[in-house]
């Protein structure tokens, strides 16, 4: 937000200009529920202030935000024991978003899930219509879940595409990106790390990869292939090197040293490392987090 500082004797003001945040609240209009502004509250409005507040109230009304009843909870164990709705009909029965929805289930236990859509026909396979419609829907700041509604799908199935393609679901930062263009217009080229994240076949690889380790495992359990039973536990090993001390296997090893317990100088928490060290893997990752934090605080940039 454009804020300016105004000194006024020893008294210092943030200002923000009237004219100044229309233009910012265009710019990023999905991080405001106009729905919740009353018109005129700050004087005259642009003209497209009145239909992105309709708008936000049909996406937003119908998602109700009040704590849940019994009867809701009642009512949406009934709807997921039949196994015949989905994320989106669930959600528009019960006049609640996805999120909400999958919260719920969590809160209190419940194990049933709302069914796929069927990945056949239109739901299956995006056409040109449905990107156009989507491109559309985000220029013209329309909801999610309203977009979902047009194309047919759900919210979830709407932002996971559009993250897919714009590595965001900001929906200002993905307008921005997209222009006037079709659908894929500026879309930021793909690296390694997001490409391994979306891709389709990660969960699946993973799981080759599990049950082929607990294979072989077992077959070094049932040959007896692993003479340094140890080395997790010994001071002298070395993942590269092997074993530091010159022995053969750990059973007739004379030199074991043990791997001293170490105490975490931040959270107080016991770890075990052969490298001397004041703070445990989990509290360097964050130590780093947070130099990274003051950097950019200092140096007046943002992580994106």
């Amino acid at each position: 937000m454009p804020v300016h500082t105004k000194k006024v004797n020893r008294c210092s003001f943030r200002v923000v200009y009237i004219e100044e945040f229309w233009e910012w609240a265009e710019r990023y209009r999905s991080f405001i529920d106009f729905s919740k502004m009353e018109p005129l509250a700050l004087g005259e409005e642009p003209g497209w202030v009145a239909e992105q507040r309709k708008k936000d109230f049909e996406a937003y009304a119908i998602q109700r935000k009040d704590p849940w009843g019994e009867d809701e909870d009642s009512r949406l164990k009934m709807l997921l024991s039949k196994h015949r709705y989905s994320w989106a009909e669930i959600s528009e029965m019960m006049h609640r978003s996805h999120g909400a929805i999958a919260r719920r289930c969590r809160d209190l236990g419940i194990k049933d899930r709302p069914v796929s859509m069927e990945l056949t026909g239109k739901r299956g396979t995006w056409t040109s219509e449905d990107f156009e419609i989507l491109a559309d829907g985000i220029r013209h700041g329309d909801s999610y879940a309203a977009i979902g509604k047009a194309v047919g799908r759900s919210e979830k199935c709407v932002r996971s595409k559009v993250y897919n393609d714009y590595l965001t679901e900001n929906a200002d930062k993905v307008r921005e990106m997209l222009g006037d263009g079709a659908w894929g217009h500026g879309a930021p080229e793909m690296d390694v790390r997001h490409g391994f994240y979306i891709s389709r076949t990660r969960h699946q690889v993973r799981r080759d990869l599990s049950a082929l380790a607990t294979v072989l495992r077992k077959r070094m359990n049932d040959l007896g292939y692993d003479p340094y039973w140890q080395r997790f536990m010994c001071m002298n090993w070395d993942d590269i090197g092997g074993c530091s001390a010159g022995c053969t296997d750990c059973d007739s090893c004379t030199a074991f040293r043990r791997i001293q317990p170490q105490y975490c100088a931040r959270c107080g928490g016991t770890f075990y490392e052969r490298k001397e060290n004041r703070f445990c893997a989990a509290c360097r990752t964050a130590r780093k987090k947070q130099a990274q934090r003051h950097w950019c605080r200092v140096n007046g940039m943002s992580r994106k």
